[in-house]
């Protein structure tokens, strides 16, 4: 798993995914398998940036109906990112519903990435909607919380999600803003040395 998560830090997307389903393959019959969920969430997110989406969402499927109380920090995430899959697929009424749903559901004790992570789900969703002010507000927020706690891997990907909602936007000057986004997050991912991130943006 730490290989895994190693190549997917680096945007090395098809070695993790490898990587990934030997370790799911071994929790089948393994002490692993109280891993399965985490797991589970790990994939679906590698498979969303490959914009993979149904096969994202068919991973998380077992995670989503999880009830025991041990899981509910996998299951919230499970949903979080079920709900970027439906505001990626366009789909904004069911994002919503999603984000609405999760919001008076956060595991306790909270997680310090529950909030910011949610508040980028809305920022997506808001942009779905069409509300282009309140969703750039969104991601300016969650920008500042992720610099604040030096997430710095996080905050370069909410940067590749905004470059692409400018890009979805598309009013005068939007292909600019996207280019000074990307140019942003180039700089960052050169600093943490992930060089096939790098790769995909250039």
């Amino acid at each position: 798993t730490v290989e895994a998560r190693y190549q997917h830090s680096t945007g090395n997307l098809e070695v993790a995914r490898e990587k990934l389903a030997h370790v799911h393959a071994l929790s089948d019959n393994s002490q692993l398998r109280k891993f399965l969920h985490g797991i589970n969430n790990i994939s679906s997110l590698l498979l969303m940036e490959m914009k993979h989406y149904d096969e994202a969402e068919k991973i998380l499927a077992d995670t989503l109906i999880q009830e025991d109380p041990v899981y509910r920090f996998d299951t919230f995430i499970a949903k979080i990112l079920l709900g970027f899959i439906r505001a990626w697929q366009g789909e904004a009424n069911a994002a919503r519903g999603i984000y609405d749903s999760a919001v008076i559901q956060i595991p306790e004790p909270v997680n310090w990435i529950f909030p910011p992570l949610l508040r980028w789900l809305e920022a997506v969703v808001l942009a779905q909607e069409g509300r282009w002010e309140e969703s750039f507000n969104a991601f300016a927020e969650v920008d500042r919380a992720f610099a604040k706690v030096g997430a710095i891997y996080w905050q370069t990907r909410l940067m590749i999600d905004l470059a692409e909602v400018y890009q979805i936007r598309g009013e005068s000057g939007d292909l600019d803003r996207a280019r000074e986004v990307y140019t942003g997050a180039a700089k960052m991912y050169a600093r943490m040395n992930a060089v096939h991130y790098l790769k995909r943006i250039q």
